[in-house]
């Protein structure tokens, strides 16, 4: 039959006070010594009895303090063992000192067995100012504020026997020392602490991409020291750095615990052993994680189809400039070269034998002739073969407007030469239409792997790129890119300023 928790307490406490009262009636002292020294005692039992079963680490140690300290009643000897316990209680803090607090653990139980046979103060001064030194290092909040009430105790007990000498001194210093113990076992309660699950809850779900799960659980169980990673195939943990995760061989005081997910092995928590103390705290801990898991595959599958679409959309953009220039070449040694062979052999008639129908053939076949050119020229221009400068300086040419190019005449990618083209064309004519204006510029520039086109007109501005298909088409073939459109078009004059900026794959394929 398992008892309840609240059943444990009083049992503990009830045992406390039992053992406690028979040793303090068999001292032989009055009321006056021994009884605040039990009260001494019980205090230790309720910190105790306080900490189960959250911390069973710490409720056992403060047990143990307890049956120390009326040891010590019964055998002098172990008069000042408790001092060990108290301070391994407050080194227990996670930290990545390890090494450190446990020599400090170890030399601490060593001068508390040794302070009843040297009964010296220099000696229990010095312990005092090294536990202080010690908890700073390898301790903070809670727990350095308790050593440091323990230490303070006790360097103004010895205080109190040097200047009060004649025996006053050492009875106030004992009194000293009972409150300083009592208090230090209620200072414990908060070292350890575990934090809600409902804490932690919040922990993960404010994670989000600020941090990885493994800071914030070392940030709400403090323990600094606190590793963590997940399986991979091989049966290796790794953490978020992709770095191995060593499980701890048994015996240097670290935890390993696992968290398995439908079954199998998932991830591997490497800890202090009093971080996860609580069982309901270690089952919110293991959720947490299977959570953060879930949450990161989620998040990386997602990723994935994200530059799947956009590797696709890029291949859509790619194809149909292929289809265009295809279509253009058939069409330029297509149709095209079979109606100029047709416009010579007209010609050749017209010279032997001219006639209306003929000179009428002729400027038929003139026109259908700059119609089919214009339509190849409007899917992609014949310039572009030599580099975007002179693609440019062509779509200036035919421009209702003056247009100037300024810029390197440098070559790029087929795609960042097309949509540049493309970019270039259709601003023009959105000015030609719109803008009222009597002058474009085109300034090209490349910096840092990043080509740059500034397009400006000084029309009346007002431009608006939710409005009509131009613009929008204009950047959505940019974005494509992963490219940047910026339009600025202030209303009631000062013309437009286009800026867009295409990174480039690589450098120039070359100049001239």
């Amino acid at each position: 039959m398992q008892l309840s928790t609240s059943a444990v307490r009083a049992s503990g406490l009830a045992a406390a006070f039992a053992l406690g009262l028979v040793v303090e009636m068999a001292s032989g002292d009055g009321p006056e010594l021994w009884l605040p020294d039990l009260l001494t005692g019980l205090a230790l039992a309720v910190a105790a009895c306080a900490a189960w079963p959250e911390r069973r680490r710490s409720a056992a140690l403060l047990g143990v303090g307890v049956v120390v300290w009326f040891a010590g009643t019964a055998w002098p000897l172990l008069l000042s063992l408790h001092l060990g316990v108290l301070v391994h209680l407050v080194l227990q803090v996670p930290t990545r000192r390890r090494t450190t607090a446990v020599a400090a653990r170890v030399v601490a139980y060593a001068v508390s067995l040794g302070l009843p046979l040297w009964r010296s103060d220099v000696v229990l001064a010095a312990f005092a100012v090294g536990l202080v030194c010690v908890a700073a290092l390898v301790t903070r909040g809670p727990a350095l504020r308790v050593s440091a009430v323990l230490s303070a105790g006790l360097l103004v007990g010895v205080a109190l026997r040097t200047v009060l000498p004649d025996g006053r001194g050492a009875d106030l210093a004992l009194l000293l020392h009972q409150l300083t113990v009592c208090l230090v076992a209620l200072l414990l309660l908060s070292i350890n602490r575990p934090p809600a699950v409902a804490a932690l809850t919040d922990q993960v779900v404010e994670l989000g991409e600020a941090g990885s799960l493994r800071d914030a659980l070392a940030s709400t169980l403090a323990d600094p020291s606190l590793e963590m990673g997940y399986v991979t195939p091989d049966g290796v943990y790794v953490d978020h750095h992709g770095q191995v995760v060593h499980l701890p061989p048994g015996d240097d005081g670290r935890h390993a615990t696992f968290v398995r997910r439908e079954g199998a092995p998932f991830a591997v928590l490497v800890h202090d052993p009093a971080t996860l103390d609580d069982p309901g705290l270690l089952a919110a801990v293991a959720a947490a994680t299977r959570l953060s898991g879930a949450h990161d595959e989620l998040l990386a599958a997602l990723t994935t189809q994200l530059v799947q679409l956009d590797a696709s959309r890029r291949r859509l953009l790619l194809a149909a400039d292929q289809a265009q220039v295809q279509l253009e070449l058939r069409l330029r040694y297509g149709a095209e070269l079979r109606l100029r062979e047709l416009e010579l052999l007209l010609g050749a008639a017209a010279a032997h034998r001219p006639g209306p129908q003929l000179v009428r053939a002729r400027a038929e076949l003139s026109v259908a002739l700059d119609e089919l050119r214009s339509l190849a020229q409007g899917l992609r221009p014949r310039e572009l073969d030599g580099g975007l400068h002179a693609a440019l300086r062509a779509l200036a040419d035919h421009s209702p407007l003056a247009v100037e190019v300024r810029g390197a005449d440098e070559r790029y990618s087929s795609e960042i030469e097309t949509t540049a083209w493309f970019v270039c064309g259709e601003a023009i004519a959105n000015v030609a239409k719109h803008a009222g204006a009597d002058h474009v510029s085109i300034t090209i520039s490349c910096r840092d792997d990043i080509l740059t086109l500034v397009v400006e007109d000084d029309g009346r501005g007002g431009a608006d790129e939710l409005r009509g298909t131009g613009l929008r088409g204009m950047a959505d073939r940019v974005d494509s890119l992963h490219g940047r459109c910026v339009v600025v078009s202030p209303r009631g004059g000062g013309g437009t300023r286009l800026t867009v900026e295409l990174p480039l794959d690589r450098q120039p394929v070359g100049s001239r």
